[in-house]
């Protein structure tokens, strides 16, 4: 089982502390050395007394350099990396802050599409009602954005085998309409589709509407209508004091 991080904090403590600990043992045993040739020396050469020594005193002084900066070294190193690790994560932190102002920006002024993979939801649905649609799209005059996201839906109608496809453009006049919305002549027809689109993130807002009457008496009326107004804007929320005192509710 892989080691927790505190887990190797203690390991490393340990480590550090047995590194120590034989840094001092070889400095003890010079020590002792240089003991040993001073007590024992007698009647030795000076070469042959303290030359051992000095050569295992100069051995335990490259050992204990070794260690010392060793030591120096790797808390620099750690020292790079903590830096290196925070200068990563604040880069991280603010490409998850472009990452959502971009898409606070897209939500805000970027187009409506349908997703591209969404034919595979909607049309084995849309192929069971084939028969039945009699389609007409309707989007929202002068805007270009719904004009292109009404021509999506269309395709999505057309690769799922829905033959009888019309569209021209229209307005609401009475009142701001946003966003796409949905009728039938029968009901049936609207909840599968709506369920549809849903299920790949697309909006439909079923409403009540006569398709009889919709389109000029010379023209065929269809059974299915969608109307794409246009994109729904982001309104800030309003406090009482904006409100008209005349249509202010009673406290």
């Amino acid at each position: 089982m892989p080691k927790t991080d505190s887990q190797i904090n203690e390991d490393i403590e340990i480590f550090d502390m047995v590194e120590r600990w034989g840094g001092w043992g070889v400095v003890a045993g010079v020590a002792l050395e240089f003991v040993f040739a001073f007590v024992f020396g007698t009647g030795k050469s000076p070469i042959e007394r303290w030359g051992p020594a000095v050569a295992d005193g100069l051995i335990a002084a490259g050992i204990v350099t070794e260690i010392y900066f060793a030591k120096l070294s790797g808390d620099r190193r750690d020292e790079r990396d903590r830096r290196s690790n925070e200068r990563v994560a604040e880069a991280n932190a603010r490409a998850d802050e472009a990452r959502l102002e971009t898409q606070r920006l897209r939500n805000l002024i970027g187009w409506r599409h349908i997703p591209d993979d969404a034919q595979q939801t909607t049309s084995p649905i849309l192929r069971e009602l084939t028969a039945q649609i009699d389609l007409l799209v309707e989007y929202q005059a002068g805007d270009p954005e719904a004009y292109t996201y009404a021509f999506e839906f269309m395709a999505a109608f057309s690769n799922g085998g829905v033959t009888r496809i019309r569209h021209c453009a229209n307005s609401f006049i009475a009142a701001p309409v946003f966003g796409v919305w949905i009728a039938a002549t029968d009901a049936t027809l609207v909840e599968p589709i709506v369920t549809a689109f849903s299920g790949v993130g697309v909006s439909l807002q079923p409403f009540q509407k006569d398709l009889t009457t919709h389109l000029p008496s010379h023209m065929p009326p269809p059974n299915l209508y969608i109307f794409v107004g246009p994109k729904p804007p982001t309104v800030p929320s309003v406090t009482a004091e904006f409100i008209d005192p005349i249509i202010r509710p009673n406290p």
